[in-house]
């Protein structure tokens, strides 16, 4: 009997151990980070553009900003540098940031005005290439939701860290991702991007209705295609700030120039 008692004891304690070390590494496991794709998928643009795509849902998101300077049935989008033509036009249109295609077309991409991105506005015109599209404010959403699924709203949520690249200066993952060349984040001590899915979002600035540039290095900033219903003038856009981790949601005046990314769904 003795034997049998010492035999159980050793069992007990040899699966209470187990258990243990399950739990341990279970923990461990839901540390870890998705990681992206390896060898991302390539979209082309009708200018020759190629851009990776990566899945995140149930949605293929571009990994970089558009910069394509036609629609996808070859008719040109309005190109403006002046200010009053920014501010005045009628017309879908794009500009580099400060008209300075060398050190920021490449790098960021172009800058669109919304009337450039929809569609249902434009006379039907897409700007993204064929079998995509500009995103829904819902797609942003699901975008937010499933990186982060405890985001509490549009602007308490972690998902822009994980979206961001991590390119940024000082960064403090180091290596590749600490850089004080274009593309990439202004320092920040306390915010800096992980890029866990491959989105790699860099802040390609804004153009203001104004004409003037403002936010290359601070602020990643796309438009939807979706209208404000209870302002007809603006519609509304996603953001992602320098010193901030979350994604974010505003609604902007039409005419201001913002970052585009297509989806395919």
């Amino acid at each position: 009997m003795e034997t049998k008692r010492i035999i159980l004891y050793i069992y007990m304690v040899s699966l209470t151990i187990c258990m243990i070390l399950l739990s341990a590494c279970k923990k461990e496991e839901d540390k870890k980070e998705p990681t992206p794709p390896l060898s991302p998928k390539i979209v082309t643009d009708i200018d020759g553009n190629e851009y990776p795509y990566i899945h995140i849902g149930s949605t293929m998101w571009m990994a970089e900003n558009l910069r394509v300077t036609k629609y996808n049935d070859g008719s040109p989008i309005l190109h403006l540098t002046d200010a009053y033509d920014w501010e005045t036009t009628d017309s879908g249109a794009y500009t580099w940031y400060d008209n300075d295609f060398d050190t920021y077309g490449n790098a960021y991409g172009a800058l669109y005005n919304w009337k450039a991105t929809a569609s249902d506005y434009n006379g039907g015109k897409n700007i993204c290439p064929e079998g995509w599209t500009v995103p829904e404010d819902a797609d942003w959403q699901d975008l937010m939701l499933y990186v982060d699924t405890n985001a509490q709203d549009h602007y308490n949520n972690m998902a822009g860290k994980a979206l961001k690249s991590c390119r940024q200066v000082h960064s403090p993952l180091g290596e590749n991702c600490d850089v004080s060349a274009h593309p990439r984040w202004s320092s920040n001590s306390n915010h800096h991007g992980t890029d866990r899915y491959g989105f790699a979002a860099l802040p390609g600035g804004t153009r203001f209705v104004s004409g003037n540039f403002l936010y290359v290095g601070h602020r990643a900033q796309w438009w939807s295609n979706t209208v404000n219903q209870n302002n007809s003038v603006q519609a509304w856009t996603r953001s992602i700030s320098f010193d901030l981790s979350a994604l974010q949601r505003s609604s902007e005046s039409k005419i201001r120039g913002f970052s585009v990314r297509c989806v395919k769904k």
